[in-house]
């Protein structure tokens, strides 16, 4: 078990300090095969690998698998991940040691339970120690596509590469408490042939972090994005003006549709991201109580220092 949170200011402070400082050098030893921690666009970048992997022209059959840890954060044994990061990046050891060698009380009424696992919630050491614990079996794998995202992983090669690099993950779960989420584990057969190719396409409506790795998937997965966002419209028309108009800004303008349109071909889909737009201005329009003109809209998609509020129109 562990905390729900790490609350302590100086605490946070430390830790965002450290990673600071450790970055340049610790993203340099995980990349190009784990892209969660210090990459700009890592994940963009790893859909975008996978979608070309599974629509080239292999001279003979591929798979395609995808690991997904079950709760990870949770799991990862203290001891073993303190050992890797000694042996990976040393200038983390302090601050770990300090925030993990020891079991944490965790109190619930007069009962006291003891966080022995996983990294505290909250706490921004949690991510780059993470991939520290797994980079040496995420490095050992052969395959010729070879890419994790934080706990999310994806390799692609011949069936005999892929079943050697199946073993080493499971030896490595064996060494490191990460279970595998077999539920969320995936295997795709990834062809040459036309007949196979659209096999796998109409197998794959795949979503890989989220976005889709084929066109025959965008329909459903933008369908899907498209009622969230429109619960989440209707909900911050409830709020406050403030509030409502920062998470507005922050989470639905700017972040994860934003990486959706990246990601995936989303200009194939015209009318559902005019119907976005549309759900966005009107969101926008009753947090502010103003209607909004074709120009203020525009100035809409500027930057808070060009007098807009920094969303992007789909």
């Amino acid at each position: 078990m562990r905390p729900i949170a790490v609350g302590i200011v100086w605490r946070r402070i430390a830790g965002k300090i450290t990673c600071y400082n450790v970055r340049d050098k610790l993203v340099e030893k995980l990349k190009p095969v784990q892209l969660g921690f210090g990459v700009e666009g890592g994940a963009e970048a790893l859909v975008y690998a996978v979608r070309k992997f599974c629509t080239f022209k292999h001279n003979g059959p591929m798979a395609l698998v995808k690991f997904d840890f079950g709760n990870a954060f949770n799991m990862l044994f203290r001891k073993f991940m303190l050992g890797e990061v000694k042996d990976i990046c040393p200038e983390f050891l302090s601050l770990m040691q300090q925030a993990y060698r020891l079991f944490s009380n965790l109190y619930f009424l007069d009962e006291t339970l003891f966080s022995k696992r996983g990294f505290q919630q909250g706490d921004p050491l949690g991510p780059p120690g993470f991939c520290i614990g797994i980079m040496k079996m995420t490095h050992s794998l052969l395959s010729g596509l070879n890419g994790w995202f934080l706990d999310d992983g994806t390799i692609g090669d011949r069936i005999s590469v892929i079943l050697e690099d199946i073993k080493k993950v499971l030896d490595f779960c064996d060494i490191s408490g990460l279970p595998l989420n077999k539920k969320k584990c995936e295997v795709f057969s990834v062809n040459a042939t036309a007949e196979e190719e659209d096999n796998m396409n109409a197998e794959i409506s795949a979503l890989l972090l989220g976005s889709s790795i084929f066109e025959s998937g965008l329909e459903r997965m933008f369908s899907s994005k498209i009622e969230k966002i429109k619960l989440m419209c209707d909900r911050l028309k409830l709020m406050d003006v403030h509030p409502a108009l920062c998470i507005f800004r922050k989470s639905l303008g700017r972040c994860r549709f934003n990486y959706l349109l990246r990601s995936s071909k989303a200009y194939l889909l015209h009318d559902h991201l005019s119907t976005v737009d549309e759900m966005f201005r009107s969101t926008l329009e009753a947090i502010a109580n103003v209607r909004m003109s074709e120009f203020s809209w525009d100035q809409a998609t500027l930057p808070l220092a060009f007098g807009g509020v920094r969303y992007s129109e789909g």
